[in-house]
This record gives structure tokens, sequence and C-alpha cells, in this order.
């Protein structure tokens, strides 16, 4: 029999594992919390991504409209750095395309269980 002070094993163990599972339950947390910060960070840089994006194709097509008034207006116009424009643009496209396979990848939900088939009834006991 433990002392008037002396604390029974049992309760010392359930104490201990006690102490476990706050320990788990807190690196858990924090494993959370770092995903959490981490998808949001993404988050944010996907949308200042999609508002430079609206900028840039806003900016563009102000462009292709001066380009073909110029053109329109008999104007030469030197086509070395619209070349080198559409390089650039093509590979922004090609790395866009990948990244968006690879977040749609990500986001798309785990496949559902197909609905389990029911059992054919049983068929009556047969008299005997």
């Amino acid at each position: 029999m433990p002392g008037l002070w002396e604390v029974p094993a049992e309760v010392s163990e359930i104490l201990a594992l006690a102490k476990q599972i706050l320990a788990n339950t807190e690196k858990i947390m924090t494993e959370q919390s770092q995903q959490q910060a981490d998808i949001n960070n993404a988050v944010t840089a996907i949308t200042n991504l999609l508002t430079d994006l609206g900028n840039q194709t806003a900016q563009i097509q102000a462009d292709l409209t001066a380009l073909s008034q110029q053109i329109a207006n008999g104007t030469p116009v030197t086509t070395t750095q619209l070349d080198a424009a559409v390089a650039g643009i093509g590979a922004v496209d090609t790395a866009l395309d990948s990244a968006v396979t690879s977040l749609t990848t990500l986001a798309a939900p785990p496949a559902s269980p197909a609905p389990a088939t029911p059992a054919a009834p049983a068929s009556p006991a047969t008299p005997v």
C-alpha cells in the first residue's frame, strides 16, 4: 500500500501517458500551423500573380493596339523586340501550364469509394 504522499504506480503511468499525449498534440499543432502558413503564403503568391497577369494582359493588349495602329498608319515596325517578347511569353505560358497542372493535381479531391453493392436477399429456407 502506498504511503500517504506516494502516488500509486497506475496514476504515475497515466500521468506519463497524458504528458506524452500533450507533447504529441503540441507537435501536431505546430506542424498544422506551419502547413497553414505555407498554404497562406502560396495563396498570397498566386493571388499576386493573378493580379500581375491581369495588369500585364491589359498592357499587352494596349501595345498590340498601338502596333496595329502604327501598321495602319504606314509606320514601319521593327519586329526584333516583338519576336523576343513573343518568345518570352511562350516560355511563361509553358511554365504557367506546368504550374497549373501541378496545382490542379494537388487540389483534386480524393476519389470517393464505389458504393457497396447490396447483397442478394437470402432465399427462404426449404422445408425438409
